[in-house]
């Protein structure tokens, strides 16, 4: 955390190429961006760590709507810090799972 004011900004980096639709579909959900994440492998889950940029209240309705998408695909947590300025949530997934995941985070709004 800083103690000056800081701005969203669209960063380009390198990322584990399967999981790249479900970043730039998650990316696309206002007000949410990613912070890291993993494509996982047969043996490991997946996970994205992303965080919604709101007010708290915002943020936890974002919440409830969201872990509501949870399907044999997913399962989302939240991570609240008085150290950062937003609420930080982690999706996991299985690795075979993201093409089915990104659709259906595609469809949320």
């Amino acid at each position: 955390m800083t103690d000056h004011r800081q701005q969203l900004a669209w960063v380009r980096a390198y990322v584990d190429e399967k999981v790249v639709p479900l970043i730039e579909a998650m990316n696309d959900i206002p007000n949410v961006y990613t912070l890291y994440s993993c494509q996982g492998s047969k043996r490991e889950e997946g996970y994205m760590m992303f965080a919604y940029d709101g007010p708290e209240r915002d943020a936890l309705a974002f919440f409830k709507r969201f872990s509501a998408l949870e399907t044999p695909y997913s399962t989302v947590h939240m991570e609240w810090s008085s150290l950062e300025p937003q609420m930080r949530f982690r999706l996991a997934f299985l690795h075979g799972d993201i093409p089915e995941l990104t659709r259906i985070v595609r469809r949320f709004r």
